[in-house]
């Protein structure tokens, strides 16, 4: 047998040991999902998964209910506040505008000093 023959046979090996193992593969597959569904059957008509099931039901729906109540009262409250501030924007625009007074320069002055003195509260000399 020559050099290339045998890789020749070499790939074929390889080849069907490829086909070989994904239907192996398959075939393990299969049973694993039957054995999967035959144990799914049997839980799935087990009283204890009938229980959870509507157990997991009704904590869906109260959780909904929650839900609602929870937006309707946000979008309550977010109504009323905004009317609230809708009122004060409307009533502000009826009441007189005060003019600005500017501030005196004394004022000013008065608060320079007291920063200043402060100041030499905190000396260098410790």
């Amino acid at each position: 047998m020559s050099n290339e023959d045998k890789i020749a046979n070499g790939f074929k090996k390889a080849f069907y040991a490829g086909v070989g193992a994904a239907a192996f593969t398959a075939e393990a597959i299969g049973k694993g999902i039957d054995a999967l569904a035959k144990k799914g059957e049997e839980v799935s008509n087990s009283t204890a998964f009938k229980e959870g099931k509507e157990h997991a039901r009704e904590a869906a729906e109260e959780t909904i209910e929650f839900t609602k109540k929870t937006v309707d009262t946000v979008v309550n409250e977010s109504e009323k506040k905004f009317n609230e501030w809708k009122a004060r924007q409307d009533s502000d625009k009826d009441a007189p505008v005060n003019e600005a007074k500017p501030e005196s320069s004394d004022k000013s002055t008065s608060d320079e000093k007291e920063d200043s003195a402060s100041d030499s509260d905190y000396s260098d000399d410790e």
